[in-house]
């Protein structure tokens, strides 16, 4: 059932982030645990994304029912309310793209996003990456040479913009996994060039997330 058929007002992005931040403080797994699945639906039915968000990490059974294969007609249900919303990637669940594009911590810290900005600190979003990381961790965590590679755009980079001028990073454990997969496969050879291909790829419809 598509938004627009339940009569459910349609918002922008931006807006159901903001909604959905000031909501999640309220969010509590107790007023669900008696309710029967039907009934939880209905109510799913009527959130945003950020809201399923917020109720999978409440405990493991809701999680458990928001990931399930039978509740797939809630996620996509609930991306419809916002039209802006990105296609999910053959490579990721729904769940997983609510939070990268939502999500306000950092994953390697775990520091929230209000935190980091009141040390004037930006938290960064790597969609080719797939993860949040802040300006303090991008030193610590990654790298800023790409050693060994000579074709473009295979390895994922965070491109960070100081001083007018971009610096790009890169995560050393993937470097060296995507540099094995390479080295496994013969030169010049037809699954060389579709592996690169694959990889490119991949990267592509990550920036489209983004965009």
């Amino acid at each position: 059932m598509s938004a627009s058929a339940r009569g459910t007002k349609r918002i922008s992005l931006a807006a159901a982030t903001q909604a959905g931040k000031k909501r999640c403080v309220e969010t509590t797994g107790a007023c669900f645990s008696t309710m029967p699945l039907d009934d939880l639906y209905q109510i799913f039915l009527h959130l945003l994304p950020i809201d399923l968000m917020h109720i999978s990490r409440v405990n493991k059974n809701l999680r458990c029912v928001l990931s399930n294969a039978s509740s797939l007609f809630v996620r996509k249900s609930t991306l419809e309310q916002i039209p802006e919303f990105p296609d999910c990637p053959a490579n990721m669940n729904i769940l997983q793209l609510v939070n990268l594009i939502h999500g306000y911590h950092c994953n390697f810290c775990d520091s929230t996003e209000e935190d980091l900005k009141a040390k004037d600190v930006t938290l960064r979003r790597s969609y080719q990456y797939r993860f949040h990381i802040c300006d303090t961790c991008v030193p610590k965590h990654m790298e800023r040479t790409m050693t060994g590679w000579n074709i473009e755009g295979v390895v994922p980079k965070l491109t960070l913009k100081v001083a007018r001028t971009n610096k790009e990073y890169f995560l050393a454990t993937v470097q060296r996994h995507l540099k094995e997969e390479l080295a496994k496969l013969p030169k010049r050879s037809k699954e060389r060039s579709a592996w690169v291909l694959q990889q490119k790829k991949a990267l592509t419809t990550s920036d489209m997330v983004r965009s």
